[in-house]
């Protein structure tokens, strides 16, 4: 599922009426600041090489893997079984690239909560005075 953020669409959806707002989801917290975006999600467990973060076609995509091993010990048969759990974390945000600079979107990953930043890109004004011919 896609989720649509930073877009008008998503304030109104969400409530948020003023820059500056927090929007927190099941496990996400949208932030919305004067010269970036920030979003905040839990995701324990999933360490940085197991996590990939991609921007194609304005969607952002945040996948992460889940590793968890197991011993189990049979003792009646005297057995020893190695289990391996992998769960799928998977989320996709619309985003607008011509508001967001991705070039300079930065992600940390701290104690199970991945962090990312993504730069509002400067409003240019362009000014001129046009010669006529």
């Amino acid at each position: 599922m896609t989720k649509a953020i930073f877009s008008p669409f998503f304030n109104e959806l969400l409530n948020i009426t003023n820059e500056g707002a927090i929007m927190q989801t099941n496990n996400c917290k949208y932030e919305e600041k004067d010269k970036n975006y920030i979003i905040e999600m839990d995701i324990p467990g999933v360490k940085k090489e197991d996590l990939q973060i991609n921007i194609k076609e304005n969607i952002l995509s945040i996948i992460g893997l889940r590793k968890k091993e197991k011993t189990i010990v049979d003792e009646e048969k005297g057995e020893t079984k190695e289990e391996v759990v992998v769960s799928k974390y998977e989320e996709r945000f619309n985003i607008k690239n011509e508001k967001i600079d991705i070039d300079n979107i930065k992600a940390n990953l701290e104690n199970g909560v991945l962090y990312i930043e993504l730069p509002k890109k400067e409003n240019v004004i362009y000014e001129r005075k046009i010669e006529i011919a």
